[in-house]
C-alpha cells in the first residue's frame, strides 16, 4: 500500500475543493490502494491557524481540515524535529519512509523533484496529477 504524506496546503485544498473526488483520484493516480498520512507538526500548525482565525469561514476551514485528518489520516510524530521547518521535515520523512508527498506548493514540489521524491498535486482545479514514480518497495 502506497503512503501519501499530506502537507498543510493540500489538506486545506481538499477542504476548499469539494468538487474534487479525492478518494477516486488518489486511487487513479496510484493505481489502487493507498494510505493518507500527515505529520503531528502539520496538525499543530492547523490548530495554531484555527486559534488565530480572523473569520468564521477561516475557522471552519481549519476545523474541517483537522476533522479530515482525525478521520482519514495516520498521524506521524517525528521526535527531535524542532530544528527543521515543516517543509524540511516533509522532505526528510518522505525520503526516509519512501512516501509520495501531496502538496500544491510549487517550491516544495521543485525541491522534492530534485531529490527524486514523487509528488501529487491538484491540476486544473479538479484532478490529481502524480509527478515521479513511487517506490514500489513502499507498497
Amino acid at each position: 500500500m502506497r503512503k501519501v504524506l499530506l502537507d498543510t496546503n493540500f489538506i486545506l485544498s481538499m477542504v476548499e475543493k469539494p468538487n474534487v473526488k479525492f478518494e477516486e483520484e488518489f486511487s487513479r493516480v496510484l493505481n489502487g490502494f493507498y494510505q493518507l498520512v500527515t505529520l503531528k507538526r502539520i496538525v499543530d500548525e492547523l490548530k495554531l491557524l484555527k486559534n488565530k482565525a480572523k473569520s468564521i469561514s477561516e475557522l471552519r476551514k481549519y476545523m474541517f481540515g483537522l476533522e479530515f485528518i482525525s478521520k482519514k489520516c495516520k498521524i506521524i510524530d517525528v521526535p527531535n524535529s524542532v530544528r527543521l521547518n515543516v517543509d524540511e521535515l516533509i522532505e526528510k520523512v518522505a525520503t526516509w519512509k519512501k512516501y509520495v508527498v501531496a502538496t500544491n506548493d510549487k517550491e516544495l514540489r521543485k525541491k522534492l523533484k530534485a531529490k527524486g521524491i514523487p509528488t501529487i498535486y491538484i491540476r486544473q482545479g479538479m484532478y490529481l496529477e502524480l509527478n515521479g514514480e513511487p517506490d514500489l518497495k513502499s507498497c
